[in-house]
């Protein structure tokens, strides 16, 4: 996939390329700039343990040799997002994913859907939304993701029903777009047995939970192998965990994310792990719709999903993560700026991406002249156009 910027050397206008990178420019469509045309991106959520965020990334890194492309980190209500950890994964070519909960950061009660709906929070919500703007870095981002744990249950008061929750979700991302913000991509995130398990009338639960087509623009999924841990579970593949999801997901037309996966250690196999991870490439690439997915890389004493609880799980991890399907080159998206007459280009994208900088005086042209060629060593990174544009001409530039 390439981006395409066009600019008019007298305009003030600011437009942006469109392709994959991490960077959703003012006029790109931010899905293009997310998604590749072909493969799956591969992010994580580190636990941070006794380390920072930082160096638990770094390690999980540096053990599979390779950079993830999105970065997952969970946020309570009313802590400042984005925080300064965003910004330093962007600048290390990562995509930030932010899971968003209305749960009180200081007494960890519940915020109910419906204050939010009603207007409760429309000011924090607003300032939020500013912040995204100015921050102006693609962001993957979900409201309360895993909502159906959180109900409201026969004598347990939570956060509320589905109606509330569909509707909480639609406030936000309404204020979100009354803000002007262009840069965050909207996923709702349900839990795996909501695709497959019925509710009311026969309709699985994910109908009465989904926020609407208009307000989503990624739909997830978190799931797991349970076993041993959960009592009755048994061994689950990749592909019976998510075939649910699969097939409610592809009827909606969207991209579609695993937002959490993860396996526990099969104490009847050694390799039981190792193989669960070995099988992804083959059902992903039966999956097409499939875009992202983020391994939860958590333990505790039960739950034992870190990948590198043994050396063959590590080992077919850090190869699943490293097949050309999994690891799709990220072409750059280019921001367009303008200095003393020689057009400027901000290049965004994951580092150690390819990046070959052409320019037409056409859309429609067949003939593009290569300005320059090389891996991009920092994100974002400045290129400048030492011919410059004469006044009243048009120039479009592309990286392939």
């Amino acid at each position: 996939m390439r981006g395409i910027l066009t600019r008019r050397a007298i305009s003030l206008c600011l437009l942006s390329a469109w392709g994959m990178g991490n960077n959703a420019a003012r006029g790109a469509d931010p899905l293009a700039s997310l998604f590749p045309k072909t493969g799956v991106l591969v992010g994580v959520y580190a636990e941070p343990k006794t380390n920072t965020p930082q160096h638990a990334l770094g390690k999980l890194e540096q053990e599979i040799g390779r950079r993830f492309c999105l970065d997952h980190q969970y946020y309570q209500w009313q802590e400042a997002i984005p925080t300064s950890y965003e910004a330093w994964t962007v600048t290390n070519g990562r995509i930030p994913f932010v899971a968003w909960k209305p749960k009180d950061t200081n007494t960890l009660a519940p915020i109910r859907w419906s204050t939010i709906t009603n207007g409760v929070w429309d000011e924090w919500i607003g300032s939020r939304a500013d912040a995204f703007k100015n921050f102006g870095q693609l962001t993957l981002m979900t409201f309360h993701h895993e909502p159906e744990n959180d109900q409201d249950t026969p004598g347990v008061t939570n956060y509320g029903t589905a109606g509330e929750y569909q509707a909480a979700f639609q406030h936000v991302v309404s204020i979100f777009r009354a803000h002007g913000v262009t840069n965050v991509v909207w996923a709702v995130v349900l839990t795996q047995p909501s695709y497959t398990n019925p509710a009311t009338g026969g309709r699985v639960q994910a109908d009465r939970w989904y926020p609407g087509d208009d307000v989503v623009d990624v739909i997830g999924c978190d799931g797991y192998n349970w076993y041993p841990a959960k009592t009755n579970a048994v061994w689950s593949p990749f592909s019976n965990v998510f075939s649910g999801f699969y097939a409610w997901g592809i009827t909606r037309v969207k991209p579609l994310l695993i937002a959490e996966f993860g396996c526990l250690e099969d104490p009847g196999n050694t390799n039981g792990k190792a193989e669960w991870f070995a099988a992804i490439p083959g059902v992903l690439q039966q999956w097409p719709a499939i875009k992202d997915i983020c391994y939860f890389n958590y333990s505790d004493p039960v739950y034992g999903w870190s990948f590198d609880t043994s050396p063959p799980a590590l080992n077919a991890f850090a190869t699943m993560a490293n097949t050309s399907y999994l690891y799709p080159p990220r072409p750059v998206v280019l921001d367009f700026l303008f200095s003393t007459g020689h057009p400027q280009l901000q290049i965004n994208g994951g580092i150690g991406s390819p990046c070959r900088i052409q320019v037409s005086d056409s859309l429609e042209s067949s003939t593009w002249t290569t300005l320059a060629t090389f891996t991009l060593s920092n994100s974002p990174c400045l290129w400048s156009d030492s011919n410059g544009v004469s006044s009243g001409s048009r120039r479009f530039y592309r990286c392939q």
